[in-house]
């Protein structure tokens, strides 16, 4: 891994790969805040959620982390679900 190759000989550092244990589903287009509004009871307006920002929501019965960043020219929103960890009292903690 070419992070431990910076990590200097007297630092107490540990890395741990965490890949295997994160998934990642991408909502796009110009209907993708629509979509996330009939599953989310989080506010996903421009003015609560700003571009380039992350934050926990809920995800039906999951929390997730969403980013609203953009991988093409629009700016539409993406989620990323960091671990299946179910919502209690659909409120992400």
């Amino acid at each position: 891994m070419q992070l431990r190759r910076h990590i200097r000989g007297d630092a107490f550092v540990a890395v741990t790969d965490v890949t295997a244990g994160q998934a990642r589903i991408n909502v796009h287009g110009p209907k993708s805040r629509e979509l996330l509004n009939h599953v989310s009871s989080v506010d996903l307006s421009k003015k609560a959620f700003p571009f380039m920002t992350a934050q926990k929501i809920d995800v039906g019965y999951a929390c997730v982390l969403a980013m609203r960043v953009t991988f093409v020219e629009k700016r539409d929103g993406n989620c990323a679900c960091r671990r299946r960890k179910p919502c209690r009292s659909m409120i992400c903690e």
